[in-house]
């Protein structure tokens, strides 16, 4: 389908089911609007027909910008995209217009990884970052919503919601806490979560330190509880400790599986 631009009444269009974008800054959208009133909508927002009408592929904010600015009709390239082409239209306007927070680009990842079978290095490759940092953000949706909240208001850095991934669990909010208030560096945080995991596995005292430090290096890796049995002639086993359904889908996000 050759793209063709047309204009269109505001209430003939819908908001894209892939938007990532969840939180839409109001003074923001009141600047456009304001601007939108003076020079008019000077790049038209793109759309694909669906069975229901027109169904908006990136440009959300010039048309809600509209609606604050009480403009009826706004212009729109109409342009065949398959969901997947929606998708990953939507996050990358977003991430070159105005970043999104890293619980948004989590959930986004999420879709792309969950629903059209995107591994995390073709995500990376798609959004030029490395597949690693992928992986890091997608667990962050194993966390606790409050710390999920926490990240959103960009109290907590990546770097913070990597270790505390290598808490226990019931620990987790605390420590998320600890850091807003006490302006924990992910340095300080780090040595606080190593006395956390020494006290709750005493026995590992006992190991090689090699294979102790290598169990923290694996734990802040999953975000699980990592145990490694190491026998003098090269056999051994490792396991990973979870307790709840989530913490076990973060593993099988980290693993690059779905749950059976």
């Amino acid at each position: 389908m050759t793209p063709t631009l047309i204009t269109l009444d505001i209430d003939q269009l819908s908001r894209n089911p892939f938007q990532p974008r969840q939180k839409f800054d109001d003074v923001k959208l009141l600047h456009l609007a304001s601007s939108i009133k003076q020079s008019g909508v000077l790049q038209p927002i793109l759309a694909r027909k669906t069975a229901h009408g027109y169904e908006i592929v990136a440009g959300e904010r010039r048309w809600r910008a509209c609606q604050k600015a009480q403009i009826n009709s706004i212009p729109v390239i109409i342009r065949h995209f398959s969901d997947e082409e929606a998708a990953i239209a939507a996050i990358s306007e977003n991430t070159e217009r105005e970043n999104l927070s890293l619980v948004e680009l989590a959930y986004a990842f999420s879709r792309l990884n969950c629903e059209f079978a995107m591994t995390h290095k073709e995500i990376s490759d798609l959004y030029d970052m490395n597949d690693k940092k992928v992986t890091h953000i997608l667990r962050l949706l194993t966390l606790d919503e409050e710390i999920q909240e926490l990240i959103d208001k960009d109290l907590i850095t990546l770097g913070h919601a990597k270790i505390i991934l290598s808490a226990p669990k019931p620990e987790q909010v605390q420590l998320a806490h600890a850091v807003v208030k006490k302006q924990w560096s992910v340095r300080e945080l780090e040595r606080q979560v190593k006395v956390l995991l020494a006290a709750a596995s005493p026995k590992t005292n006992s190991k090689d330190t090699d294979i102790q430090k290598l169990e923290l290096d694996i734990s802040e890796h999953v975000g699980l509880a990592t145990s490694i049995n190491y026998k003098p002639k090269g056999a051994g086993t490792i396991s990973f400790a979870f307790s709840s359904l989530d913490e076990f889908e973060g593993l099988l996000i980290k693993l690059q599986m779905q749950t059976p």
